[in-house]
Parts: C-alpha cells; sequence; structure tokens
C-alpha cells in the first residue's frame, strides 16, 4: 500500500500524542515532541486544504500558509485547554483541522473585506461562510455528524471538500437568518463558529456582552434551523 495512504486510525504513536496533548499534566518535552510530530503529519494536508479553500484572486494577500498555521495554533491551544476532550483517533482530529482551516480562511477573507472597505486594497468574491459547533468530536452544533461515516485512512482532497462543502451551506442558512434581522444583532454565524471552536456558553456570552441564556436561545435556535434543514433533506 502507498505510504501517502497507509491507515492512520490504528496508528498507536499517533494516538499517544493527541492524548499527550490533552493531558493537563503533561509538560515540556512531551508536549512539545507531541505537538511537534502532529504538526509534521498534518501541515502538508491543511495548507493544501487552505488552498483549495482561498479564492485565487485573493492568495497574493491570503498567504495559504499563514491559514494553515493559525489552524493548526488554533487546535493545539483549544487541544491543551481541554476543549478536545473526546478527540481520539486520526478520523476525528482531520475533521476538526477541517473545520478549523475553514474557519480561519473565513478569519482571513474577512479582514481582507475590511482592508477592501478601508483602504481599497483587495478585490474580489464575496466571502464564503459555514460553520459546525461542538468542542471535541465532529458533531455539528445540532449533535450530528458532519458527514456520514468514512474508513480510517488517510484523508483525501475529496473527503475534505465535501466537509467544507457542507460546512459552507449550514453557514449560509445561519447568515439569512442573521440578514433577515435587524443590522444581523441575531450574531448565528458567530456564535456558532466560536461554539466550534470550543468556546463555552459563558465566554461566548462575555465577548458579545449577553446573557448566557441568550446564548443557549441562540444555540437552540441554530440547532433548530440545522434540524429542520435535515429533516427537508431526508424527505
Amino acid at each position: 500500500m502507498d505510504e501517502d495512504h497507509k491507515t492512520m486510525g490504528d496508528d498507536s504513536s499517533l494516538i499517544t500524542y493527541l492524548r499527550t496533548l490533552k493531558d493537563q499534566e503533561a509538560t515540556g518535552s512531551r508536549v512539545e515532541v507531541a505537538a511537534n510530530e502532529l504538526y509534521r503529519r498534518y501541515i502538508d494536508q491543511v495548507i493544501q486544504l487552505a488552498r483549495q479553500r482561498l479564492p485565487r484572486s485573493r492568495r497574493r494577500v491570503a498567504d495559504e500558509e499563514d491559514v494553515a498555521q493559525a489552524a493548526l495554533a488554533s487546535f493545539f491551544r483549544c487541544a491543551r485547554e481541554g476543549r478536545f476532550r473526546d478527540l481520539d483517533d486520526a478520523h476525528d482530529l482531520w475533521q476538526v483541522l477541517v473545520m478549523l482551516t475553514e474557519k480561519k480562511a473565513i478569519d482571513q477573507l474577512r479582514r481582507q473585506t475590511a482592508q477592501k472597505r478601508g483602504a481599497g486594497n483587495v478585490r474580489g468574491d464575496s466571502v464564503f461562510e459555514r460553520v459546525d459547533g461542538t468542542s471535541s468530536r465532529v458533531e455539528g452544533i445540532d449533535g450530528q455528524a458532519v458527514v456520514g461515516p468514512i474508513g480510517r485512512c488517510e484523508p483525501t482532497p475529496e473527503f475534505a471538500v465535501m466537509v467544507a462543502e457542507e460546512f459552507q451551506q449550514r453557514i449560509r442558512q445561519l447568515q439569512a437568518i442573521d440578514r433577515t434581522d435587524f443590522q444581523g444583532k441575531k450574531l448565528l454565524v458567530e456564535i456558532a463558529l466560536r461554539r466550534f471552536e470550543g468556546e463555552s456558553v459563558s465566554e461566548i456570552a462575555q465577548h458579545f456582552r449577553r446573557t448566557s441564556r441568550t446564548i443557549e436561545r441562540r444555540i437552540e435556535l441554530i440547532r433548530r434551523i440545522w434540524e429542520s434543514q435535515a429533516t427537508r433533506d431526508e424527505q
């Protein structure tokens, strides 16, 4: 079997590195070795994914390597903070990296859009957005898997695109609701993205200066929107 596509789900060393990264008592060289090894194994694939998600017209400003570095840095930080406690294999790790890369690409494009409005430095396509959201396994904020079960093998670009497209579709559903609300104050897109990155209800509430109960209601609304769409898709 080609070395680049060998099964990673049974790779005990990868599982060990993941567990070390999540271990709150692990320090120093153990954590550094684990992070470096995971970085080495995934950086090229994450760069490739970022390249696919950034429009060509934007790449002169938004470097896919910057997006990939930001996605991996976010993963390492969240893992050390205990936000991915249930993540325990290559399959789930890759889906989390796909989602984080998508979010960082969105952030990059948003910054460019702001620059365009302020200084006219960037021309280009409308910003694509999308979401999903719990803090550990690759379930959406609605509690469902982002895509159906797949084999535990090295991720392919086709799979990455499939996950990315569904993520994009879900974000568009939330955007539509935000746009109908006065000045987008429901903040569904922002809340869902932050929830996916592992932020707690209280952290999100503090960021937006809302009550925790308000954020809980928004999260429940997001679940209902996605569940309703999933039901229609099945009919």
